[in-house]
């Protein structure tokens, strides 16, 4: 799905960003009182962070660079994780836990996946039900990854207040600072 299909909101206002012109790529608050106005995109990924924010990363100045702030393994195809899912299996507290948590949430839910750049152990009935059209599925994370919705910061959501009805956190809280 393109940017122009999808709703973005300023980290800032929370009001929604719009299109700037219809061959870009930059999404424009639409709130003039709002200190913030632009927000550029990378690997078609808006950047919405508030720089303003405290504790907010600085991401927007890496994210052009060819350099990843945290460098990423893909550790599905790794020796090693491939040698322990053979030796321990898949993780069966993470799959019991999450099936426990879409036993809780209400079909169509809206679920925000933070730090979903890479699928944590024992998501996948998470995003299968997103792929049923149980649940809405939004996933951000601060590196461009096929698996967000956009880059953004935790510590200030570009989204509404009250727009979740369930936020899951997965091996990210090491971190944060």
């Amino acid at each position: 799905m393109d940017s122009a299909s999808k709703s973005f909101f300023c980290p800032s206002c929370k009001s929604e960003l719009s299109l700037e012109f219809a061959k870009t790529t930059t999404l424009r608050c639409i709130n003039t009182e709002c200190e913030l106005t632009a927000f550029e995109s990378v690997s078609s990924l808006p950047i919405l962070v508030n720089p303003g924010c405290p504790y907010s990363l600085d991401l927007s100045s890496h994210l052009f660079d060819d350099v990843n702030l945290v460098e990423r393994i893909n550790h599905k195809s790794t020796f090693l994780n491939i040698l322990k899912q053979i030796l321990h299996g898949k993780n069966s507290v993470s799959s019991s836990n999450f099936h426990k948590l879409l036993s809780m949430v209400r079909v169509g839910a809206t679920v925000l996946i933070v730090g979903g750049g890479t699928r944590g152990s024992g998501m996948d009935q998470i995003y299968n039900a997103a792929e049923h059209g149980s649940i809405r599925l939004f996933s951000i994370d601060v590196y461009p990854s096929a698996e967000v919705y956009c880059i953004a910061d935790a510590h200030c959501l570009p989204f509404p207040d009250s727009f979740f009805d369930c936020v899951i956190i997965q091996a990210v809280l090491e971190h944060v600072i």
